[in-house]
């Protein structure tokens, strides 16, 4: 039976056949069909991709059905594609232990995020959901399961199972299906309802004033060996920005550690379940309610210096806020759509300037991008800006090689000229970002950008990619609108031919 499948952004949409299949045999009995048809198979679980990276239309895997927890006593645990994290964390918190990275929603799975080599707050001190994987399975589509490992440290992979592993990892699902996963677990300053996440907040009237404190801090972060049981070091770190359309700006920024503590002031973006975030998610949908909410936030509801305590999952899973609006405006009959794309500006320490350099192009970005959306009429429902530290050479990841500050846009809105324009406007910014930055777009959040710029912030790594998918899908059959959108030249390539 064919279904119909959205995705969290509302903008795309596809009808397909899907399987759920519970074990690694039934799988390869859905791809064995596959290859014999000539079928193209998509993955998909949670559905919470932004863009088309989980539509197909043709024949749809679920790993929903393989959602096994098993935490092992040496600091790690093992897990199926389709648990989701908020299980995982439900698992880990009663032991005192903690994932490293864990995405917005506790929907989202293991297997989703992998491909995507999430990040999150944990980020600039954590890093990527990547550097916390040990090994996986991955399935081919041929039926061969190869085991993936990491190469050493600092090393580039040489092996055909650490090829695999630096490929699968931000791949978006388009080298194999990964049937379990092997993460490193941290120990945690409490157990239960003793885990707690501190914040700080600090308030800025430019991003030149955000930058004076936002690079010390990430600096810290980088250069500190992480230690979530010691409450002087930093574990998350971001800041919101706020743009209004008069043209002026601020910034709050937050830094927040683990503590064991029972003692609770929750912030109410840290309460997704509270009724009014339902209402406040809808009014914010609407570009001058947004505006004078924005300012009440960064005024009145923040005072500088303000410290909260939030349990970790409220403090983890904030977005499930939203997409409990979204499900509920969706059952009344709205759209509920909304276009957001990430920009990761590159700020290596090792360089000429270092993290003075780092602060000057960020704030660079950030003025010059308020400027351009500010021209066009388009003002950001969210902006914000979190530190990624450089990969290991995930070659899809946004920062292989390569750490920056990734700076997201969101537009809340099924104002579909609005949309048009912030399309457009995201599509131009990417060049920007290209040409005088040589930074990337992060291909999990929306991609709108030219296939050949995308060719060119990727480059070898892409070449690479795609060069490893022949090998492990030689017919293409993993493949869907997305991968063609974005990548369409080394998809029919194979990878084989380089890209100007």
């Amino acid at each position: 039976m064919r279904e119909k499948l959205g995705c969290y952004s509302g903008l795309y949409s596809s009808e397909a056949e899907v399987r759920t299949p519970t074990d690694v045999d039934e799988l390869r009995a859905i791809f064995a069909e596959a290859r014999d048809a000539g079928r193209r198979v998509t993955f998909r679980a949670a559905g919470h991709s932004f863009d088309g990276q989980s539509l197909g239309g043709d024949l749809v895997v679920s790993m929903l059905g393989m959602d096994s927890i098993e935490v092992l006593d040496d600091g790690r645990m093992k897990v199926g594609p389709g648990a989701t994290w908020g299980a995982i964390l439900a698992a880990l918190k009663p032991l005192g232990l903690v994932p490293a990275v864990t995405v917005t929603t506790e929907h989202a799975t293991a297997g989703g995020t992998l491909s995507g080599d999430c990040l999150s707050r944990f980020s600039p001190s954590f890093g990527k959901e990547g550097e916390w994987i040990d090994s996986f399975d991955l399935l081919t589509v041929g039926g061969e399961l190869i085991t993936c490992t990491a190469p050493g440290k600092d090393e580039l992979p040489s092996t055909r199972e650490e090829r695999a592993f630096c490929g699968a990892i931000g791949g978006l699902g388009y080298l194999g299906a990964v049937v379990s996963i092997t993460y490193r677990v941290m120990e945690a300053p409490g157990r239960g309802d003793e885990l707690a996440v501190r914040t700080i907040v600090r308030k800025y009237d430019t991003f030149r004033d955000l930058a004076a404190d936002l690079v010390p801090a990430t600096e810290q972060a980088y250069l500190e060996e992480p230690d979530p049981s010691d409450p002087e070091k930093l574990d998350a770190i971001w800041s919101a920005l706020d743009t209004r359309g008069d043209g002026t700006k601020s910034a709050l920024f937050f830094t927040s550690a683990f503590a064991s503590t029972r003692t609770r002031r929750r912030m109410a973006l840290h309460r997704p379940k509270l009724l009014l975030r339902v209402l406040v998610e809808w009014l914010m949908r609407v570009p001058f309610i947004s505006k004078l909410m924005w300012r009440f936030y960064v005024r009145f509801l923040f005072k500088d210096g303000d410290e909260y305590l939030d349990d970790l999952e409220g403090f983890s899973f904030f977005m499930d806020g939203n997409a409990r609006a979204k499900r509920i405006g969706k059952k009344l009959g709205f759209k509920m759509q909304n276009a957001q794309q990430t920009f990761v500006v590159p700020s290596e320490p090792g360089t000429e300037g270092g993290w003075d350099r780092a602060a000057d192009d960020l704030v660079e970005w950030l003025e010059f991008a308020h400027e351009y959306l500010l021209a066009r009429d388009l003002t950001p429902t969210l902006n914000d800006v979190l530190f990624v530290p450089r990969d290991r050479p995930f070659l899809l990841s946004a920062s292989n090689n390569k750490p920056g500050f990734a700076v997201s846009y969101a537009f809340e809105t099924s104002d579909q000229d609005r949309l048009a324009r912030a399309k457009q406007a995201f599509d131009e910014l990417a060049d920007v970002l290209w040409d005088k930055f040589q930074g990337r777009v992060y291909l999990v959040k929306n991609v709108f950008a030219k296939p050949q710029t995308l060719a060119a912030m990727y480059g070898d790594a892409a070449v690479e990619f795609f060069q490893l998918k022949s090998e492990l899908d030689p017919q293409m059959l993993l493949r869907d609108e997305f991968l063609e959108r974005t990548f369409p030249a080394l998809l029919d390539s194979g990878g084989l031919d380089d890209q100007d």
